[in-house]
């Protein structure tokens, strides 16, 4: 599995349409991260991804997609607290 978009191909359709529909800016995950009130390597781990992934996303420099854009939707809408309960 790629960290960059912690998907596999059995659900690549599917999140490849709901990447497409609505893009998760640089900005949008910065505002996400500072409403959780965590740094950059906190909110990572909390990701399972790596700071530097994070950083790229932050930057503008990478996207997610897959499942890691539909968590950060999730996170958005709720919480991360919420988000991790499940």
């Amino acid at each position: 599995m790629d960290e960059d978009t912690m998907s596999d191909n059995r659900t690549g359709d599917i999140l490849s349409i709901v990447n497409r529909a609505d893009a998760m800016t640089a900005d949008r995950i910065k505002a996400i991260r500072a409403r959780e009130k965590l740094s950059q390597s906190q909110f990572a781990r909390k990701l399972q991804i790596s700071t530097t992934c994070l950083q790229k996303w932050e930057r503008g420099a990478a996207q997610p997609k897959g499942l890691a854009c539909l968590a950060l939707k999730n996170i958005e809408a709720n919480s991360l607290s919420q988000f991790l309960a499940f």
